[in-house]
C-alpha cells in the first residue's frame, strides 16, 4: 500500500469518527450540542446559545421549528426544552411542544 493510499484512508476514517461523534453530541436537536449544555448552568448557555424562547419554573426552551415530519406531522412548535435542578445545573434535554399541547 502506497503512502497516498494510507493517508487517504486514515483522513477518510478520521473525517467518519468526527462525523459520527458530531451526531451523537447533537443527538436531540442538531443545532444544540447535548454533551455542553448538558451540566451548564442557564448563564453559561444563554451565553453560547442567546436567550431562552420560553421559561417554565426550572425548565426554559429554545424554539427549533414546526414539527414537519414526513410520517404523522403535528404542524406544532416544537421546542429544545433544557431541565434544570436545584443548583442550576442542567439535568436533562429533549424536544417536545409547548406544555399542555
Amino acid at each position: 500500500m502506497t503512502r497516498k493510499k494510507a493517508l487517504l484512508i486514515f483522513a477518510a476514517a478520521l473525517i467518519l469518527i468526527c462525523a459520527v461523534l458530531w451526531f451523537i453530541s447533537h443527538r436531540t436537536s442538531l443545532r444544540f450540542n447535548d454533551w455542553t449544555v448538558l451540566g451548564s448552568s442557564a448563564e453559561e448557555i444563554k451565553a453560547k446559545y442567546g436567550s431562552f424562547d420560553r421559561e417554565y419554573g426550572s425548565t426554559k426552551g429554545y424554539f427549533i421549528g414546526d414539527d414537519d415530519s414526513p410520517v404523522m406531522p403535528s404542524h406544532q412548535p416544537q421546542y429544545y426544552w433544557i431541565k434544570f435542578d436545584n443548583n442550576g445545573t442542567a439535568k436533562e434535554v429533549y424536544v417536545q411542544t409547548l406544555p399542555g399541547g
